[in-house]
């Protein structure tokens, strides 16, 4: 009711209203309305730009503070973790407080955004360097202990220039830093505190705790400054007037952006506290802190990024808090406030000028309503007047209105219906007229049309015919209308085709559309065929009225048709011959697929499928390609290695953006049929693309390179086998302790192989044992322990064979590591059999299980009391006596040794025969020396000879060491170079038959492109994808680079297996100048250049030399020490960096006085006839205190670790004393070093003590 009331109400308004009512008052209600909607809209926008504004200026506020402050903490603790790093490698003493000032000295002048770098040891003393406002200063205690504290201020190379402070009982494990590290007992950082003065802020000490197998070496610390944060604070534009802090979760200040110190001073002035946020003079962040701790009662409670807005003195601030942590337990809060004010003030301007603006708009929008409504309706009734008079019978009267609008269009419409309205009648009288022209025009195109046509009654009856069908037949009008349709034409037609009409008509008659083909005789007598149609024509009740037959000669289209079918009948002979021409083709390329020895395959990555693998897979994994494709999506969970199949979703993602002739490459593990896992290489490309442009099907290739990867885990683990050989030989040459040699050498070797337990077993003269060292894991039990403390173990046998068993410990000892009692056996095998089949020559035995092994259970017993599963035990051999054993236990597990691992144990343990040998000697020499000096003054001259015979067992030890270090080299070198030579070999003797197929299937290729020269669109599309012309032209080249690869593989695995025959101790003829180029070939890849680092050039002046008769392995020896040592002085050279070598035949004479520098050289008089080596490099050189030095046992001018300083001593041995030879040095200090090495030509017998 209430709608129909509002619609009768609108209607009587509407009825009484004027249409410049309607016209003025519509158009005023909009204009007000849009503007008010523009007015509030602009008011809104403006409101939500200011939130999204402030949002994101707090937001990169808060990330640029939170990245400065990530990145300023990061210094100390990384400084922290290299100098622990450092002393780990043992290139740092921590007892030597003068090595780490000088190393924290020069840290501290590279990283200068630390105050102080210092260590502090257990004992409370202390080590620092720090850097401030005074400059560099060093604090040290006392001793390196607890007790008086100096501070002094240096220079930059460490130079003492004056005391700054002195403090009595000073003790760092009171301080705050060694404290907090206690407590963590991992890297941590130090409270805050006010650094003295108090002008230089606030400092934080980052502290790293430095344990060795659990017991506390000290504590380094790095002291940073918090000043450089709030001056990054202060730097930042936060709006106008916005301000930011950070606070720790007490609530306490650690840095603003604004001026005023994050402490204050007591009233005493004797102590500095830190300020609070709440305490701080700024009322900004005063309010803020206020307002945080109000909302969340807790600064604690803040766990994630918030963004806040409060009122202040009611005007609004917004704040964002972001929680700031790092991994060292450092636990902050970022804040950012910006107040409203600084964003509104444009804004609220721009407000005021919008409403000006719309209040004009709605005043001149009134005006421009008035004028257009009385524009628009004075045409209107002017119209309106002109209409009545019309329609009283004035059909004189026209509207004249000069305008081009609608109104000017529709009153010139009004005057076109007057006029329309007077020609009506005229027009009526017309249409008869145009009616008739109508009925000729019919008839003029019924007659003339080409098809044949007319019109029939129901009966058959011909009513009407065209011309062209009464040509055709040669008929006269008259002479068929009236007459039955098929006797018409009875002389053209058979007298089958009339009755074949006569039904066609009577089934058109019931309404039935009729069409065939006819054969006719056309006037010229000539057979025509007829498309032939009846068509019947319905009334209004649906029945038929009569009926159209039409007709057209087709014969030529007839005659096309057949044409048509004869091309298509050839088209598709020749379609059937392409198809199979495509499966020739496809099968061409199945086959070259299946005769790959390479894995073929094509991966559906929408499916999640293989589309096709070929044949290779069965030789590859055991599997046939059926089994592979029924797999579907489980197949690369069910092959892949679970480790390679993670990096399954990222490669994936990779694949589904590969841009078109991209190929990508990696590695990836899968287990055969035999449950094998092999790695193979693949590579793959886009093959097929899905109508949005992804990737649907890869198609890739993948290499078998198991037998590749075994032989670089076998060279891997060679090299590090020998590398922890040479560590062990280092050890003992360290020094002639025995104890210390086996302690040093069990942990070695226990490292190495990652074994539970390394023990060297001792025979007793009477052929009883003992443990004497082992280096096991904390979990198990000590075996020396047990032999001190239970006198049955000392009787215990290592071995496996003949376990005899002479008594019994009745005794029930309770096993304090399994909780159960056992009975302790003796076994004496190898004190009866002195030895057992140690002592006649066994190298050693290797057992995976004991359990596996058919070891007796007396034997077994044994074993299970040593807590063994798997063992590895070598002989220990002084001179030609069995001296002991060497054993290596498995505790946790059964295990299967590997060949470098039995390797290494046994080198480990010649080398321990050696340092036993050396022990023995010295030992005795030095009891003998004892003896002789309690003698008196007779037995003086005898000891000073035993005294040289002492010097003569080191400098023998020296040698003894460099023959196992080089014999050691040369079955590495000789172990890599038959690992590389194999596969190398196997490549290039392959080459040639690649080179074959490749131009087999070329030939081949070939005579399919001249026997079928119009190839496929699909062919097509693949030879330029592949770029196949590029191909058959680059594939000649590709086999060349590689056969020059595999000949020079070649040539250096010769050089190494020439330079790895160190063994040869013997005299022969050899050409000096191809042991030089081998050496060079070896170090060639340290002589070009690579990345940064430029090329070290080589100058060759060869004389014409005759063959020499010398030790040429040895010799080869010294060519690489003073090769090696001219590359390493010219590492940090700049370019160009230059390595001379000369050769020719003269004396030493001649030579030293082409010489104007005085060389250092042995006390060997020059021979006449002798060859000259001269090696020279363009590096630093050396001054006369080094030069003088050079040639002595272990000493070395570079780094701990770099070298063993028995290079250079070595080949004045190999040199002098065995080749009674010659070698010299000279050397100016920036211009560069020369070497000199002269050896006869005829050799020399060698002296007595050669």
């Amino acid at each position: 009711m209430l709608i129909k009331s509002v619609n009768r109400l609108i209607a009587n308004i509407s009825g009484q209203a004027t249409l410049r009512t309607f016209v003025v008052v519509p158009f005023v209600l909009q204009i007000v309305g849009t503007v008010g909607l523009v007015g509030y809209l602009s008011f809104q926008s403006g409101q939500q730009a200011v939130n999204d504004v402030a949002s994101q200026l707090r937001q990169e506020i808060s990330d640029r503070i939170s990245d400065q402050i990530r990145t300023y903490l990061k210094t100390p603790h990384l400084i922290n973790q290299t100098n622990a790093d450092i002393i780990r490698l043992g290139q740092l003493d921590l007892t030597n407080p003068k090595r780490l000032e000088r190393h924290f000295l020069k840290q501290i002048q590279v990283f200068d955004s630390l105050s102080r770098i210092y260590f502090s040891n257990p004992e409370g003393g202390l080590i620092s360097i720090g850097n401030d406002e005074r400059g560099l200063s060093v604090a040290f205690t006392e001793k390196f202990a607890r007790g008086r504290l100096q501070v002094e201020s240096v220079d930059t190379e460490g130079n003492a220039k004056k005391v700054l402070l002195n403090q009595s009982n000073y003790d760092a494990k009171e301080r705050p830093f060694y404290q907090s590290a206690i407590t963590a007992g991992q890297p941590s950082w130090s409270p805050i505190y006010v650094y003295i003065p108090s002008s230089r802020g606030l400092g934080i000490a980052a502290s790293y705790p430095l344990y060795d197998e659990g017991k506390l070496e000290g504590i380094l610390s790095s002291d940073l400054s918090l000043i450089a944060i709030n001056r990054f604070l202060q730097s930042l534009k936060i709006g106008i007037r916005g301000e930011a802090f950070i606070i720790e979760r007490s609530g306490l200040i650690v840095a603003s952006s604004t001026t005023e110190q994050p402490f204050f001073s007591t009233t005493d002035q004797r102590e500095q506290k830190r300020l609070k946020a709440t305490e701080i003079r700024e009322p900004l962040i005063q309010a803020t802190a206020q307002h945080l701790r109000a909302k969340f009662g807790n600064f604690r409670n803040i766990n994630r990024a918030e963004k806040l807005d409060f009122k202040r003195e009611g005007k609004r601030e917004f704040v964002q808090i972001t929680p700031f942590k790092d991994e060292f337990g450092l636990d902050w809060l970022i804040v950012v406030v910006v107040p409203e004010a600084d964003f509104m003030e444009q804004i609220n301007g721009n407000t005021q000028v919008t409403i000006l603006l719309c209040l004009t708009a709605l005043v001149v929008a009134t005006g421009m309503g008035i004028i257009t409504a009385h524009w628009i309706t004075k045409p209107l009734l002017y119209l309106n007047a002109t209409a009545k008079e019309i329609a009283k019978g004035k059909w004189d009267k026209r509207v004249e209105i000069k305008r081009s609008d609608e109104v000017g269009q529709l009153a010139e419409s009004f005057n076109q219906m007057v006029g329309q309205l007077q020609d009506y009648f005229a027009k009526l009288s017309s249409l008869n007229e145009a009616l008739s022209k109508s009925d000729r025009k019919f008839r003029g195109i019924f007659n003339h049309t080409f098809q044949f046509t007319g019109m029939l009654n129901v009966d058959g009856i011909l009513l009407e015919i065209n011309q062209t069908a009464l040509d055709f037949g040669g008929l006269q009008l008259n002479d068929v209308i009236g007459k039955p349709f098929w006797k018409c034409y009875w002389w053209t037609i058979s007298a089958e085709a009339q009755t074949q009409l006569q039904e066609a008509i009577k089934r058109a008659s019931q309404g039935e559309f009729i069409r065939y083909e006819v054969e006719v005789l056309g006037a010229n007598k000539n057979v025509v065929t007829i498309d032939f149609s009846l068509q019947p024509i319905f009334d209004q009740n649906n029945n038929v009225e009569f009926l159209i037959p039409e007709g057209r000669d087709i014969t030529e289209s007839k005659q096309a048709r057949k044409i048509l079918a004869d091309y298509n009948r050839i088209l598709e002979q020749q379609v059937t011959e392409r198809t199979a021409e495509l499966e020739r083709s496809k099968h061409f390329i199945e086959r070259i697929a299946e005769a790959s020895p390479n894995l073929l395959y094509i991966y559906d990555l929408i499916e999640q499928r293989n589309v096709y693998v070929n044949s290779a897979i069965v030789t590859l994994l055991g599997y046939t390609p059926k089994q592979i494709q029924d797999m579907g999506e489980a197949l690369l969970p069910t092959l892949m290695h679970p480790d390679d199949f993670l990096q399954v979703p990222p490669r994936l993602q990779q694949l589904f953006t590969l841009s078109e002739g991209e190929i990508l490459e990696f590695e990836y593990r899968l287990i055969d049929a035999e449950q094998k896992w092999r790695t193979f290489c693949v590579r793959e490309t886009v093959f097929e693309r899905s109508s949005d442009g992804r990737v649907k099907q890869l198609i890739g290739t993948a290499i078998d390179i198991t037998d590749r990867k075994r032989v670089e885990e076998a060279l891997h683990e060679s090299l590090e086998g020998e590398r922890a050989i040479a560590r062990a030989i280092q050890r003992m040459r360290q020094t002639l302790d025995i104890e210390t040699i086996f302690s040093a050498t069990t942990s070695e070797l226990r490292h190495v192989i990652h074994c539970d337990r390394v023990g060297i077993y001792r025979f007793n003269p009477d052929w009883s044992g003992e443990f004497v060292c082992e280096s096991v894991g904390s979990e198990w039990i000590s075996l020396v322990h047990e032999h001190k403390n239970h006198s049955t173990l000392k009787q215990k046998t290592l071995d496996n064979k003949n376990c005899v068993i002479n008594s019994f410990d009745s005794e029930v000892k309770y096993d304090s590591i399994f909780g159960t009692s056992s009975f302790l056996v003796e076994d004496t095998y190898l004190q009866q059999t002195q030895g057992g089949a140690y002592s006649r020559g066994r190298s050693h035995v290797a057992v995976a299980d004991i359990y596996q092994a058919d070891f007796n259970s007396c034997y077994i017993n044994l074993l299970e009391q040593f807590q063994a599963r798997a063992y590895i035990i070598v002989p220990i051999s002084c001179g030609n006596k069995l001296w002991g054993l060497l054993a290596a236990y498995q505790n946790s597990g059964s295990r299967s040794w590997k060949t470098t691992e039995i390797n290494v144990v046994l080198q480990i343990a010649n080398q321990l025969g050696v340092a036993l040998q050396q022990a023995e000697l010295l030992n005795q020499t030095q009891k003998q020396s004892e003896a002789l000096r309690k003698s008196g003054t007779r037995f003086r001259e005898k000891a000073q000879e035993l005294e040289r015979t002492l010097a003569e067992l080191k400098r023998t030890q020296v040698q003894l060491i460099h023959a196992e270090k080089m014999s050691s080299l040369g079955q590495m070198i000789a172990g890599i170079a038959h690992e590389i030579n194999n596969p190398v070999g196997f490549i290039y003797s392959n080459l040639g038959y690649a080179r074959q197929y490749f131009q087999d299937l070329l030939s081949l290729l070939e005579l399919y492109q001249q026997t079928y020269p119009n190839a496929t669109p699909k062919i097509q599309a693949l030879t330029s994808e592949i770029d196949l012309f590029f191909l058959l032209e680059d594939w000649q080249k590709l086999i060349n680079s590689m056969q020059v690869g595999a000949e020079r593989i070649t040539e250096i695995v010769c050089s190494l297996r020439n330079f790895s025959r160190l063994d040869e101790n013997e005299l022969k003829s050899v050409d000096i100048h191809e042991g030089i180029d081998n050496t060079l070939l070896i170090l060639q890849h340290r002589l070009k250049a690579e990345g940064s680092r430029p090329e070290i050039k080589v100058i060759k002046h060869y004389d014409q030399l005759p063959k020499v008769t010398c030790y040429a392995s040895q010799l080869n020896q010294v060519f690489m020490n003073l090769l090696s040592n001219a590359i390493d002085a010219l590492e940090l050279q700049p370019p160009p960096r230059v390595i001379t070598i000369r050769t020719c035949v003269g004396s030493a004479d001649e030579q030293q006085t082409t010489n104007n520098k005085q060389p250092i050289t042995n006390n060997q008089q020059p021979t006449t006839n002798s060859l000259i080596i001269q090696i020279s490099d363009n590096g630093s050189g050396m001054n006369e205190e080094i030069i003088h030095k050079i040639f002595d046992p272990f000493f070395t001018t570079k780094p701990v670790g770099s070298g063993t300083g028995l290079g250079l001593s070595i080949c004045y041995q190999i040199v002098v004393e065995k080749h009674q030879g010659q070698i010299r040095c000279t050397s100016t200090p920036g211009q560069g070093t020369e070497f000199i090495v002269q050896i006869p030509l005829v050799p020399i017998h060698c002296s007595e003590s050669q």
